[in-house]
């Protein structure tokens, strides 16, 4: 079974071969230790990396800004420390929620200054994903 026939099989609601996973890398600093130095070049090529370490090439669904889709309308609004993004098209609707909060970053007193986040740092979980069934 190929990777995309896998994923395939969880979106139908039956039995994958393998859990579908993928490393999350959101900059130079959060990469798994002992990659080859050509996968560290920047700009980092996560798709590159996912693929050297083996997981399942997902992608989150979310608005974007700056990229516009004919027919697609994106809108994004915020109840409370909830976010509700909703992408309109002309086959149908998905929507999808996030819970956010807000923590301040702490003070590393001995890290390197560069690698130290100043300020509030927002976290955030899907609690409700775009893909709910197999006909979206």
């Amino acid at each position: 079974m190929t990777p995309k026939e896998n994923l395939l099989t969880v979106f139908q609601h039956k039995n994958p071969q393998w859990v579908p996973c993928t490393p999350h890398i959101a900059n130079e600093y959060n990469i798994p230790g002992q990659l080859p130095e050509e996968l560290l070049k920047k700009p980092l090529d996560r798709l590159k990396i996912i693929r050297y370490l083996g997981g399942d090439v997902l992608y989150q669904i979310f608005p974007v800004k700056g990229i516009e889709s004919p027919g697609i309308k994106r809108r994004s609004e915020r109840k409370g420390d909830v976010v509700i993004n909703n992408i309109e098209t002309s086959v149908g609707n998905l929507s999808s929620k996030t819970k956010t909060t807000s923590i301040e970053s702490p003070v590393y007193a001995e890290m390197d200054k560069s690698l130290v986040s100043v300020g509030s740092i927002e976290l955030s979980r899907i609690i409700e994903f775009p893909i709910k069934s197999v006909q979206d």
